[in-house]
């Protein structure tokens, strides 16, 4: 192999090695939470009832990971197993000029269905349950607020429920437990909208976002321009 090759396979090595290297600068990072207080508060997610978290995006990028203060509903296991095996529907939506969820389901940006086994039963409790959001390919911006969805796909009792904190007394003066992002519930069954904007109970999430990926710095792709130029010149010299 002519020392042109040589240089030219491993300028090539190098290259690709720092276009990784720049590539794994974006990575998923925790951007906003909620951590329930000692305060505790739950809502049922179940046929008739849906929830509802809003939330306001601290940085740009893909929403990858939504962590959730949860609990599978342990009155609906039996001996047997479990009763129905209904799943738990999560998505993320906008919200309107008023900061309520947009209610047509169709309105999601995107979500995922999390199989009931993979929820955990904590009695009298929840625990955090990480959900992939990746394949949801959600992207959300900074300072914009949305809304964090739960539904259950069953058809009849309480499938999982939900857990927070909710709003207390501290020095005769109240404090909220997330302060100007309220928490919504809808009944699905009696009712075509959602009910008031709860500022009193807030439900535990954690959401995890990619930065904008980091564009190919302007050096590697003058150093990529070089390579192909010496490539192109080893080829020039053995047509010789």
């Amino acid at each position: 192999m002519s020392s042109i090759r040589k240089v030219s396979a491993l300028l090539f090595v190098v290259f690709c090695l720092s276009v990784n290297a720049a590539s794994a600068l974006a990575v998923s990072t925790l951007d906003q939470q909620y951590v329930p207080n000692s305060y505790p508060a739950s809502t049922d997610i179940s046929y008739m009832y849906s929830a509802a978290q809003t939330f306001t995006a601290g940085a740009s990028g893909l929403l990858t990971q939504i962590d959730l203060y949860l609990s599978r509903d342990r009155y609906n296991y039996t001996d047997t197993g479990w009763q129905n095996g209904y799943d738990l529907m999560v998505d993320v939506r906008p919200v309107d000029a008023t900061g309520t969820p947009l209610y047509s389901d169709t309105s999601a940006l995107g979500g995922v269905v999390v199989p009931w086994q993979n929820i955990v039963i904590i009695p009298n409790g929840a625990d955090w349950n990480s959900i992939d959001f990746s394949s949801a390919n959600i992207s959300v911006t900074a300072g914009t607020t949305y809304a964090i969805v739960l539904r259950s796909g069953g058809s009849s009792g309480v499938q999982f429920r939900w857990y927070g904190g909710t709003s207390t007394i501290v020095d005769g003066q109240l404090v909220l437990p997330y302060s100007g992002h309220p928490s919504f519930r809808r009944d699905v069954v009696n009712y075509t909208n959602w009910m008031a904007p709860d500022s009193h109970d807030a439900y535990g999430f954690k959401t995890y976002v990619d930065a904008t990926p980091t564009p190919i710095p302007g050096a590697l792709v003058l150093f990529g321009s070089g390579l192909m130029g010496l490539v192109g010149i080893g080829r020039k010299r053995l047509k010789k």
